[in-house]
């Protein structure tokens, strides 16, 4: 069978596999990347923002815009963009496994182990940075290799300029793209001395295409250094805090062991293959083992440029999905060695086809990769296909680019009112309320701004909310509320009418809620309180069913103090799952949350968790407004 022959099924299977774990849209930097494609289609170049340093990666987003530009708004424009990086991988994964071990199926087994890797979980289904970066590397390296064994001449050149754009597409991509160089620098003085120059023209090939991005930059912010100025901005996020220097080679260990049955196999595996890569493959078998060990190293150790050092990476398994490729090759290497002596000792007649198929279904059997599943999108479709022709909605901008991702023409029917920050109260805001007829939120978007500003310490009292935010059931009937997984983060209002049945409004100490609080204020102290309290609330059969909005005014130094978890359930099953994560001021602040009371459970375990670094934690009322949706 030709080359070309084996990469197109490489390709269907890449696709077949994409398609079989594709989740539900994101609400985190994966819908930021498909909204930046939008507005440039919008905007033009008022799309870009000074302080976004999600505006750089072009790469991700480039692709969405790209796929909006040809087929449209919709899901397929954001579901794109993983499959079309998941197939590059697999073809990469092929190509080189197939020269490494130098048969057709070390290739289609590089290929198959790269689609379930287990550092792809997480973002295999979602456009990310993550997912490109390891694509973009491998492509480097494919080139990176032809240029060192290429007899100089007119293709040497080709390969040189070829690595060089793509080693500038890489950093475009996240900055941790660059770590592919010190790879690149290492494997060529080790291996090639003599062709150092050709990477030196590679790199001068990246520096102009950088140089066309900075004058890019320079005509938008005035600034020629508006890449770096940007990144800046990422600096010192949670989870960098300053750790034992000692440790950095090893902080990202054990998330090459966990999060995924396969996780151990393939480290394992990765393991043999080192040695065997090393010392019976030849230059390119070193080569592939010295890739994943400088750029695991670089991951791990990378420090951002300030003092006490910190760690460039926070702790977060996608952070390393660059690793995928090579560790996917040397966990093949390491199954090969097995193969081999499973044969020296007793040998296997199997066709080589066969073997393919049960090594694919048995990853597919062990992963616990989420299977296809679009969650709230088709339900979301359904809600926008239902409303007239005309409707007025007032919402905020990243919940019309979720209307625009799960039905961009039901959406194009209506007339929609984003701004874009709408949580706080503002004479502008309320006009503009006024004159619709639904109201949107998705509440962890809507409250992103305001979230990151606590994180930083301000502003120490919640200023005034929004009056749809604040006390919504004075003008607005919840007609709907979609949960992404366990959070319920997707909240429809309708405009009150005089035939509209007025809500239900408890306190504390109504009897639906008997012996399940105490009295406020709730003050809880950490030299003195437990940091897990659990109670058992039967619900009464009257609010069975019916949405519920819980409000409280809380305080904290700590914006993430607490989080509770409710575990409905009718007897020993579980009915329904919820996780609330309020963000609290420290001088206090109204906190809401709205969900859905499953008609068939019976009773409630409530778990309160309390952060650890919380110190106190105020709580000074609480109520809950009920309301019988129309559907």
């Amino acid at each position: 069978m030709k080359d070309r022959t084996h990469l197109f099924f490489v390709a269907l299977m890449a696709i077949g596999v994409g398609l079989a774990f594709l989740q539900e849209p994101g609400f985190g930097d994966d819908l930021t990347y498909w909204t930046q494609a939008l507005e440039v289609h919008e905007r033009g170049e008022r799309a870009w923002e000074r302080g976004s340093f999600h505006d750089l990666r072009w790469p991700v987003w480039g692709v969405c815009w790209a796929l909006q530009q040809t087929i449209g708004f919709g899901v397929v424009s954001y579901y794109g963009v993983p499959l079309l990086y998941l197939t590059l991988g697999a073809l990469l994964a092929f190509a080189l496994g197939k020269r490494l071990l130098g048969t057709a199926a070390a290739g289609w087994a590089g290929a198959a182990a790269f689609l379930f890797h287990p550092l792809l979980d997480s973002i295999c289904f979602r456009p990310m940075p993550d997912l490109s970066e390891g694509v973009l590397g491998a492509a480097v390296i494919a080139t990176w290799w032809a240029l060192m064994n290429t007899v100089l001449g007119q293709r040497a050149l080709v390969w040189t300029i070829a690595t060089g754009v793509l080693v500038y597409a890489a950093q475009a991509n996240r900055v941790t793209g660059a770590f592919i160089v010190p790879v690149l620098i290492v494997n060529t003085l080790a291996f090639f001395p003599r062709r150092f120059l050709w990477l030196v023209g590679a790199g001068l090939v990246s520096m102009v295409c950088y140089a066309g991005e900075a004058a890019f930059y320079h005509s938008l912010f005035g600034d020629w250094l508006h890449h770096i100025h940007a990144n800046m901005g990422n600096a010192g996020n949670k989870g960098t805090e300053p750790i034992p220097v000692w440790y950095l080679p090893f902080r990202f260990l054990d998330a090459l062991w966990k999060g995924n049955p396969l996780a151990p196999a393939y480290s394992v595996l990765a393991l043999i293959g080192i040695p065997q890569a090393w010392r019976r493959l030849g230059t390119f078998g070193r080569v592939v083992v010295l890739w994943f060990v400088v750029l695991y190293l670089a991951y791990s150790c990378a420090p951002q440029p300030m003092w006490p050092i910190r760690p460039l990476l926070r702790d977060a398994d996608r952070f390393l999905a660059g690793l995928a490729v090579p560790m996917s090759l040397l966990a093949v290497c390491g199954l090969w060695w097995l193969w081999e002596k499973l044969n020296a000792w007793r040998p296997v007649r199997v066709p080589a086809a066969a073997l393919g198929c049960i090594a694919v279904v048995a990853l597919w059997a062990i992963t616990t990769r989420n299977r296809f599943d679009l969650g709230f999108v088709p339900e979301y479709r359904a809600y926008l296909r239902s409303l007239p022709a005309g409707t007025r909605v007032f919402t905020h901008e990243s919940m019309r680019a979720i209307a625009l991702l799960c039905d961009a023409d039901a959406v194009g029917r209506l007339l929609i009112d984003a701004p874009n920050r709408i949580l706080l109260r503002s004479r502008d805001l309320e006009e503009r309320a006024a004159q619709a007829t639904e109201f949107w939120y998705a509440r962890k978007l809507v409250w992103l701004t305001a979230r990151k500003g606590l994180e930083r310490g301000a502003p120490p009292k919640q200023p005034p909310l929004g009056s749809y935010f604040d006390t919504p059931e004075r003008e607005w009937m919840l007609t709907r509320l979609l949960a992404k997984g366990e959070t319920p983060d997707l909240i429809f209002y309708r405009r009150r009418t005089p035939e509209t049945p007025a809500p239900q409004i408890l306190g504390p100490d109504a009897p639906e809620f008997q012996g399940l609080l105490p009295a406020f204020p709730i003050e809880w102290h950490r030299q003195a309180g437990p940091m897990e309290l659990s109670k058992k609330w039967p619900v009464p059969s009257a609010i069975r069913g019916k949405a519920v909005r819980f409000e409280s005014i809380a305080s904290s130094a700590q914006p993430e103090a607490f989080t509770v978890r409710l575990k409905f359930k009718r007897g020993a099953d579980e009915v329904a799952e919820y996780l609330l994560k309020p963000y609290l001021h420290r001088d206090g602040g109204k906190e809401f949350f709205v969900f859905t009371i499953p008609g068939d459970t019976d009773h409630c375990d409530i778990t309160l968790k309390f952060n650890r670094k919380a110190e106190t934690v105020r709580i000074e009322s609480f109520r809950a407004v009920f309301e019988t949706p129309p559907d």
